[in-house]
């Protein structure tokens, strides 16, 4: 028998399939509004991020096109965290949710480590101005490697739809390991961590050498990643190899919460920006577009908000 608050309230993580283990509904239905709470603010940020990217009109910035990819990304991703608790009884139609959701899942990770690597290179050709095939690259990269990691949620049947409730979930049995969960969701999140890790490593290394600080948004978008997601992946393998379910109800109910905020943070990221106020300022006050160009040409290869429209220029050219 399965307990059908624990599907219907079912989060970015997998609630054990047994009654007698997992936790409390009131704990469940508490993180359940959490949950949609949470995401519904990162689907309001993902469409801040988009619509202030069409109104700045600075889309002519490689840095701001990434922004747009891994928006689109989030925004499909909380969505379908929102769709999930809909009741449905066609298995095609449950794999379709099954599809989009891992697609945008894999997809927002891969992103994360494409600015993680641009950040990389960046520091050390100590030289702002991505090039496009960088750019084209990490389109490939993040929509193949999401297209891969849903195909595979569809091979490995990672969602169906349990009967007389009609939800398309996955259930995760505590100390039953789950092979798609391995390959799907905890490797990948864990490499993509260690990737970002190494980039913020030895980016700081090579900062601190040279005695500077780093003021990049740029930066932060990988440092999300690893915030929002290490929990998780804790969780999935402490559940995946404990015999019996005890996790804490703050870890659980502090994972969700990080887990299902990575839009919402990515949007304060980029909407509060320097470049993005400065945009802003040039587009509200015309007067302040000499401040910016004024800035002296060695503050610039360490602030991307200080690039200049020649900048723009030249990667569009």
């Amino acid at each position: 028998m399965i307990n059908l608050t624990q599907v219907v309230f079912e989060s970015q993580r997998f609630y054990p399939q047994s009654l007698q283990q997992g936790p409390a509904q009131e704990d469940i239905q508490l993180i359940a509004h959490v949950n949609v709470a949470v995401a519904s603010i990162s689907i309001l940020g993902c469409i801040f991020n988009l619509v202030l990217t069409c109104t700045l009109k600075n889309s002519q910035y490689t840095i701001v096109r990434m922004v747009v990819g891994l928006s689109l990304m989030d925004l499909l991703t909380n969505i379908m965290v929102i769709v999930q608790i809909i009741p449905i009884s066609n298995n095609f139609l449950c794999q379709i949710e099954s599809f989009l959701r891992y697609f945008s899942y894999g997809g927002s990770v891969l992103w994360t480590c494409c600015f993680a690597h641009c950040l990389y290179e960046a520091i050390n050709r100590n030289n702002f101005q991505i090039p496009k095939e960088h750019l084209k690259n990490y389109f490939l990269f993040s929509i193949g490697g999401g297209l891969v990691t849903g195909i595979a949620a569809l091979a490995f049947k990672m969602r169906q739809i349990v009967e007389k409730i009609n939800l398309c979930v996955h259930l995760n049995g505590v100390g039953q390991p789950n092979f798609g969960n391995w390959i799907i969701n905890i490797i990948p999140v864990f490499m993509s961590i260690m990737y970002c890790s190494f980039c913020y490593w030895s980016v700081m290394k090579k900062l601190r050498n040279l005695g500077l600080r780093l003021h990049l948004e740029l930066a932060l978008y990988p440092g999300i990643l690893i915030i929002c997601t290490s929990s998780a992946i804790a969780m999935e393998v402490y559940t995946q190899l404990s015999p019996v379910y005890n996790v804490p109800f703050a870890w659980d109910l502090v994972t969700n919460i990080l887990y299902n905020a990575q839009g919402a943070l990515n949007a304060v990221v980029y909407g509060f920006s320097k470049r993005t106020t400065l945009k802003c300022k040039e587009v509200c006050c015309p007067g302040s577009r000499r401040s910016v160009e004024g800035l002296s040409v060695p503050q610039k290869p360490l602030m991307m908000s200080e690039m200049s429209e020649a900048d723009a220029a030249n990667e569009t050219g």
